[in-house]
């Protein structure tokens, strides 16, 4: 499925048998999708690390990025349209616009989630179990409300700590998408703490 999709939208797919793929030269991540050249190729491309339990929950989540983009769908629009390097030039300490960081942070989030519900979709459509699909939505929420706590803290998590990783902090996060985003980050955020380097 995903070659073959991969390939007739000319997306180059890579599996790296490591933890993680290169995203930028200072940057690891467990996967990405990008449609734009970046310093390594010219190509759209989507990147997975296999190296690692459950990495077909990655690609599942790259893939459907990459459907947006096919899609182009409002919440890929509206990323496309603020998105630069702005939350890249955060976390690597340059001085940003509050407000225009804030506007990056909030697109981006919105767009994580859209991505979320699709691939949640995608593996009930591959027959996950339901106990594993909640897991998921949890996993997701987790990921996507870490946004808000960037949005405070402007720090990434570190590889092997994710959020949807740990489950002393996955596991406190709803098993439902229909939620007040800030309510929950105002009752569980605290435990993002378990997912970033301390003093940095």
């Amino acid at each position: 499925m995903t070659r073959a999709e991969c390939k007739n939208n000319k997306v180059k797919l890579y599996l790296g048998r490591g933890k993680s793929v290169r995203y930028s030269p200072k940057i690891l991540t467990n996967g990405y999708f990008s449609p734009d050249p970046d310093y390594d190729d010219e190509n759209p491309k989507l990147y997975c690390a296999i190296g690692k339990p459950n990495w077909e929950l990655t690609l599942v989540h790259e893939l459907n990025h990459m459907r947006q983009w096919i899609d182009n769908c409002s919440e890929w629009k509206a990323y496309v349209k603020v998105n630069g390097n702005v939350i890249n030039e955060a976390l690597s300490g340059k001085k940003i616009n509050n407000k225009r960081f804030t506007k990056n942070i909030i697109v981006t989030l919105l767009m994580e989630r859209d991505c979320e519900k699709r691939s949640y979709a995608t593996l009930k459509e591959l027959k996950y179990p339901q106990n594993k699909l909640d897991e998921y939505v949890q996993k997701a929420n987790a990921y996507t409300i870490f946004y808000l706590d960037m949005l405070h803290n402007r720090k990434w998590y570190v590889i092997g700590q994710e959020p949807y990783n740990l489950k002393n902090v996955w596991g406190k996060f709803p098993k439902t998408f229909d939620v007040n985003i800030d309510l929950v980050y105002a009752k569980v955020g605290h435990l993002y703490k378990n997912c970033v380097k301390p003093g940095c």
